[in-house]
């Protein structure tokens, strides 16, 4: 197998994953959904990464949300990520992402879910994850949705 026929093979197994993994998608998935519809943020849901060449040649994951403007990627994690055997798979995903696609992670729970942009800008204004950032194009964002957030506290919602 040549070089092409093994990058078309790959692309064609990691599409197939993403269709499957859109279809059963999580209540806490779609409400991060809605949150970023919400307040025009620019992302990729079920986002794949692979590698085609070196070590780890062949190797793929999928995150899933992706923000490119952040070089951002959101893993929504339930119950099964405290399993042991989960907790080395995700580590290793992690280094991979952040060291070889230069990809910043961030993990959230399911039951954190509500808060999502609150975490998100925590983590993009922490020192060490400032490197390839758009914070004009994020605090935009954040200013709607804390705007969105003022609304629904007064008990009606006008999105601006």
């Amino acid at each position: 197998m040549n070089k092409k026929e093994f990058e078309s093979s790959l692309a064609k197994r990691n599409d197939r994953f993403k269709k499957k993994l859109r279809k059963k998608a999580t209540f806490s998935e779609i409400k991060v959904k809605d949150i970023f519809k919400k307040i025009g943020l620019k992302y990729k849901f079920q986002k794949g990464f692979y590698k085609l060449t070196g070590k780890y040649k062949g190797y793929h994951c999928i995150v899933d949300f992706y923000i490119p403007s952040l070089h951002l990627a959101i893993e929504i994690d339930g119950g099964y990520h405290d399993n042991p055997v989960q907790k080395r798979k995700d580590k290793f995903k992690d280094k991979w992402i952040n060291k070889k696609r230069e990809v910043k992670i961030l993990r959230v729970k399911n039951k954190e879910v509500d808060e999502i942009v609150e975490k998100i800008n925590d983590f993009i204004y922490k020192p060490r994850n400032r490197k390839y950032c758009n914070f004009k194009y994020w605090e935009e964002k954040y200013q709607k949705y804390l705007k969105i957030k003022i609304s629904e506290k007064k008990g009606w919602i006008k999105i601006v």
